[in-house]
């Protein structure tokens, strides 16, 4: 089912993936050799639903494994990147932006170091969106300039999910500019 979710989800049918969001069933017998990719979904999963109480236990079970990179697959290896790109989408979801923005600049620099260009791309956009939140004087100008870098990475590779989400961040308010 949180695959199911995900999977809809990542396809952008928000509403088909919440029938079959269950976390609280899933996250309560996660096999250990599963353990980080289906804490890392639900990472997802529970920042797209504003589901507070499933983010905070996810970014607590996600700590320990912060310096890591989640990878699986049966027969065909998948590479989803550095766990502190979901520490920062759960922090995110949490409010803490401060935190956020610390874990995602840490997941970008990590996933360039191993050449993990999409997975760079995923976390940068995800940056973007944490600095539109947070407000502070320049966070929205560079989540602009993030999101452009991260749309031209979507085009390059070819990843539709990555492309919707950075042309989704709204450009910086001209409001607070001074007029020349």
């Amino acid at each position: 089912m949180a695959m199911r979710s995900w999977w809809h989800l990542t396809l952008g049918r928000p509403e088909q993936a919440r029938r079959y969001y269950q976390p609280s069933e899933a996250l309560a017998n996660v096999p250990g050799v599963r353990y980080l990719n289906t804490y890392v979904s639900f990472a997802e999963l529970a920042a797209a639903f504003g589901d507070q109480e499933t983010a905070g236990e996810v970014h607590r079970s996600l700590l320990p494994y912060a310096d890591l990179f989640v990878c699986g697959g049966a027969g065909l290896t998948m590479v989803d990147g550095s766990t502190r790109r979901f520490l920062g989408i759960t922090a995110t979801a949490l409010g803490h932006l401060d935190e956020a923005v610390q874990h995602l600049r840490a997941a970008i620099a990590a996933n360039e170091r191993e050449g993990l260009a999409a997975c760079a791309a995923f976390a940068t956009i995800d940056l973007a969106h944490a600095l539109a939140r947070r407000r502070r004087p320049g966070d929205r100008q560079e989540a602009a300039a993030l999101a452009v870098s991260a749309a031209a990475t979507a085009e390059q590779l070819g990843t539709a999910p990555l492309l919707r989400d950075a042309r989704s961040l709204p450009p910086p308010s001209t409001a607070s500019q001074p007029a020349h």
